[in-house]
């Protein structure tokens, strides 16, 4: 077929700039598209991207007729041709919505190392391919979104999230790809014998620095992210329930004109947080205070609970307060009864002196 020629000719005659373009489209489609992690359709695309790539992985390891002596049939030239590109534009596409909602979640201080490996493998797949084997490197890359994507949803169906859960999604997502190797281990092809046992072994070395991210609160705590944080002078609440900030104003002539992040005189002091969790989403976090002593570093001064459901677009809102704080850096972390951190408030206590203020709605 001259078709099927054609295109293959021209995938492997541009290579270097279809694949890119596979993984940039990828990416384009989820920053128009996705909204919420708990949004049916968000998921949808996520699990679309997911079989994609599952897909094309089969149509290029999961034959037994991929030998010299049994090549493909016509037929099946064209699939086996677009399957890479395919394959780069579903992992490019799910990548990227993974890093846009765990880079909503918890602070670049605590997640960056795990966001920078979702980066490199979102815009460096192409790269990487090209230096690694084929078929170990592109299912290490699926097993890799597989869990992140698992581990994603498992919180929102089940309306938990802690230790159990995540292992759960965990160990879900490890027998899902185990099966899917399987699955894939035929007559002639080239998941058999030595090469299944390398692939097995990467995997394992994946699902056991997966654990130990996790562990170190290196993961961030999705499907929680903070919409809204401030540090201020004092709350209230009216009566149908928005909240009124005060917060010390910045000079006119700052960068738009932000509140600031000084807090002048001793208290009390506000830290207002809104954390967004999914529809009937029911958990605790915490706003730890903390302040910096030049010889221990940073200081955990009180540690207060606050309890949150999910649902609300802007996130559910709440509030906590020290009546006496020392001179010096302080700040509040937002984080999970694990002690992932979902936001920082950092601010500085300075001597009286006159401020300016201005209200603050939410």
């Amino acid at each position: 077929m001259k078709i099927v020629t054609r295109t293959r000719n021209y995938i492997h005659a541009h290579q270097r700039v279809v694949m890119p373009i596979a993984l940039l489209l990828g990416f384009v489609v989820d920053y128009l598209t996705l909204n919420r992690v708990d949004q049916l359709f968000d998921n949808i695309i996520l699990l679309f991207y997911v079989l994609l790539a599952g897909g094309m992985l089969t149509v290029l390891y999961g034959r037994s007729n991929i030998t010299k002596e049994a090549p493909p049939k016509s037929r099946e030239t064209f699939f086996i041709t677009i399957a890479p590109l395919l394959f780069q534009y579903a992992i490019g596409g799910l990548f990227s919505g993974l890093f846009i909602f765990y880079f909503r979640s918890g602070t670049l201080s605590t997640s960056f190392p795990f966001l920078i490996v979702l980066l490199i493998l979102m815009l460096g797949t192409d790269y990487l391919y090209k230096r690694f084997p084929k078929a170990s490197f592109q299912l290490v890359i699926f097993y890799i979104a597989l869990l992140s994507y698992i581990n994603l949803v498992t919180p929102i169906l089940t309306k938990h999230m802690g230790v159990f859960s995540f292992l759960g999604a965990t160990l879900l997502a490890s027998a899902v790809m185990y099966g899917f190797v399987m699955s894939l281990d035929r007559p002639h092809s080239i998941i058999r014998g030595e090469n299944r046992k390398k692939i097995e072994q990467r995997l394992a070395i994946t699902f056991f620095i997966f654990i130990f991210l996790y562990f170190t609160n290196v993961i961030p705590p999705l499907p929680l992210s903070m919409k809204a944080g401030v540090v201020g002078y004092n709350i209230t609440r009216s009566t149908t329930g928005d909240y009124t900030i005060i917060v010390e104003q910045e000079p006119w002539y700052t960068p738009f004109n932000q509140y600031s992040n000084q807090i002048h005189g001793t208290g009390p002091v506000y830290a207002f947080s809104a954390i967004f969790a999914p529809t009937r989403l029911e958990t605790k976090i915490y706003h730890e205070w903390s302040y910096y002593d030049d010889t221990k570093g940073w200081v955990l001064n009180s540690r207060i609970p606050i309890p949150i459901v999910g649902g609300r677009d802007q996130g559910f809102r709440g509030y906590s307060f020290k009546s006496s704080l020392t001179t010096g850096s302080w700040r509040v972390d937002v984080v999970t009864e694990r002690g992932q951190v979902v936001g920082r408030l950092p601010f500085t206590v300075t001597k009286d002196t006159p401020v300016t203020t201005k209200q603050l709605f939410f």
